[in-house]
């Protein structure tokens, strides 16, 4: 009987694993059914939180630390990835502008700022980075980029030319943009999960701002003060990025790289795959098994687990997704050969969080019991 071989490629399980330690607890299970199998571990990212620990993992750079600034002002210190060309480096919106570190009693979308990201930004520059990717995703803001503009130099004038901090509550009064007297002189690409337009139904505001703590109230200034943004960018910038897919990710960020930085925005599992070389380890497995926290339709649209499978489709591979929760789906189920959830009884979430990478490893393992009976059964 052939012992198959697997690429072990989760994303994280926000709020429990970090996708490294997910992808460990598959591989134990896997293990303890086939001792002997080969298992290729590649975590797994979008462009969200847990990218830069990707690279971490695959030995394909180190971790630099700076002193910046959260979502509030407030100092802290936060690290990002450079990778060993040396040149890039890889910047997660979260580290210095998060969500999550953020209490919800704080959470202040009005005055909440990307500044922080811009300082990391500024910190990798001054170490030689020439090419900045930056993971969109987990901010706590809602400023279309205008912190990190800020942070690199950019002046934000009111029609009376008078210079004003960029936070939202004040971009109503935005007239006109000065861009640093210095051109910027490196590339910058976002990866970014979602395809969000910055305004509307489906833009930055309505779509993520509740989740920040927006009122009702604060969501229709938001919204005005992003749409200032765009109209005063396009006026003096001859360019109007409102509506480019992925402009709304991270609050907005997608439109500041594009507006203030000329950068562009890509799919975070296309570029992870690209340095990690996911075809080259799709086509030497016979199974391939990935996961996530929770499993829903948001995910088919461009998330980490389904890209993944969609790329394994096309090399004839059979996908095991594995997730806390897993919302079933004509289209999840033309994607996976095998759907389930790690929960092995009815628990509560907090149950499933406390106990989730035993439960993972379980899973796994009864998953391969499974694909071994298959075997014994075709033989």
């Amino acid at each position: 009987m052939k012992t198959p071989a697997f690429l072990i490629a989760p994303d994280k399980f926000k709020g429990c694993m970090d996708a490294p330690t997910a992808a460990g607890a598959i591989r134990d299970g896997i293990k303890s059914v086939f001792p002997g199998a080969l298992c290729t571990i590649i975590p797994l990212a979008d462009g969200g939180e847990g990218t830069a620990d990707v690279f971490i993992s695959q030995n394909l750079g180190s971790r630099t630390e700076a002193d910046t600034c959260d979502a509030l002002g407030r100092p802290v210190k936060a690290s990002y990835v450079l990778l060993n060309d040396r040149t890039t480096a890889v910047i997660e919106t979260a580290s210095a502008a998060g969500l999550s570190g953020i209490s919800p009693s704080d959470r202040s979308p009005l005055t909440a700022t990307s500044r922080g990201v811009g300082l990391l930004i500024r910190h990798a520059r001054l170490r030689g980075a020439k090419k900045i990717c930056l993971g969109l995703g987990g901010s706590a803001t809602n400023d279309g980029g205008c912190g990190i503009a800020w942070a690199l130099g950019w002046r934000f004038l009111d029609a009376d030319g008078r210079e004003f901090p960029p936070i939202p509550r004040n971009m109503d009064r935005l007239a006109r943009l000065v861009p640093p007297p210095d051109p910027q002189t490196f590339q910058c690409i976002a990866l970014a999960d979602v395809g969000n337009p910055l305004l509307g139904p489906r833009g930055a505001t309505r779509t993520y701002g509740p989740q920040k703590g927006a009122t009702d109230d604060d969501l229709a200034h938001l919204e005005r003060a992003l749409e200032s943004l765009a109209n005063v960018a396009s006026d003096s910038l001859g360019q109007d990025f409102r509506d480019t897919p992925g402009s709304g990710a991270a609050g907005g960020i997608g439109f500041g790289v594009l507006a203030f930085l000329g950068g562009t925005i890509v799919p975070g599992f296309q570029f992870l795959s690209e340095i990690c070389n996911f075809p080259q380890a799709i086509a030497a497995c016979d199974w391939v098994v990935t996961g996530e926290g929770g499993f829903d339709l948001q995910s088919l649209e461009g998330k980490g687990p389904a890209a993944l499978a969609q790329m394994a489709g096309r090399f004839g591979k059979p996908v095991i997704l594995l997730a806390g929760s897993v919302q079933n789906s004509p289209d999840a189920r033309k994607l996976f050969a095998f759907a389930a959830s790690i929960q092995n009884r009815p628990m509560s979430l907090e149950e499933s969080r406390a106990d989730a990478e035993s439960l993972l490893r379980e899973t796994a393992a009864n998953v391969a019991s499974l694909i071994r009976a298959g075997q014994r059964a075709v033989r």
